[in-house]
């Protein structure tokens, strides 16, 4: 078997040096598109922190007002600082809760709460929640 004159041909290829800066520059631009998203996602995170303490709170203060007798269920308010770590950090955030009590007439109750508070971000915030309750006659 002869070999043909010249430099011998060979079937593999490998990757050129212009596909992989191509490849490299695409990698590149989809790291720190992600990188960009670790901000707005820490941001998300902490906000819904913020709202589950604050769905805690006001749910505390409905089952505090269940468990008063009937007659003692009335309007308050109340203050909880709460420490909060954020990234290391510890923070205070101040949440306000109100209880509005209105007595509809038949043995019937609605309690509205509103918890309110300034995010870590320092935004307002305010969520609410509401239930009724009836009177038991035995």
């Amino acid at each position: 078997m002869t070999r043909p004159a010249g430099p011998a041909k060979c079937k593999a290829r490998g990757l050129s040096v212009i596909e992989t800066m191509v490849a490299v520059s695409l990698f590149a631009v989809a790291v720190v598109a992600l990188i960009g998203l670790y901000p707005a996602s820490v941001r998300a995170s902490r906000q819904a922190h913020g709202h589950l303490v604050a769905a805690n709170l006001a749910e505390r203060e409905i089952e505090f007002s269940r468990a008063m007798a009937w007659e003692a269920m009335e309007n308050r308010n109340a203050e909880y600082n709460l420490l909060i770590e954020t990234n290391g950090a510890p923070t205070t955030v101040e949440y306000e809760t109100l209880m509005d009590v209105t007595d509809l007439g038949g043995g019937l109750k609605r309690l509205h709460v509103t918890v309110s508070w300034n995010g870590t971000d320092r935004m307002s915030r305010k969520l609410e929640m509401e239930t009724y309750v009836a009177k038991l006659v035995p």
